[in-house]
């Protein structure tokens, strides 16, 4: 007897759309926000060594406080880029663009984001 039958359905759906996040068609992808969340949030997950879009390396110290108010999704996170010791807040979207759609760049809420 399987003890987690959900997770054997989480990773059939995974391979089949893996590549594939969407949050506006749920409907064609089964994948959100929330998910991206989760995965950031436990450290099982995330993984190891991440990068920026210049191709430095980024390791998560601490992911943060998940934040369920508005504002950024994380709080007070801490990483180090390029051996560097940094902190701040963490927003996570699908689409980088999603920065500017959702008016982040104009709220004050999310002046302390040092990972997007």
């Amino acid at each position: 007897m399987n003890t987690f039958p959900l997770a054997d359905n989480y990773h059939h759906i995974y391979k089949q759309y893996t590549g594939r996040v969407a949050e506006s068609e749920p409907s064609l992808d089964p994948f959100s926000e929330k998910h991206l969340h989760c995965i950031w949030f436990d450290d099982r997950l995330r993984p190891e060594v991440l990068q920026t879009e210049r191709g430095e390396e980024v390791r998560i110290l601490y992911p943060g406080k998940w934040n369920q108010e508005s504002g950024p999704d994380f709080l007070d996170a801490e990483w180090s880029i390029g051996g560097r010791r940094l902190r701040g807040d963490v927003e996570i979207h699908i689409r980088p663009m999603d920065w500017q759609h959702h008016g982040h760049q104009k709220d004050p809420r999310y002046g302390n984001v040092g990972l997007h």
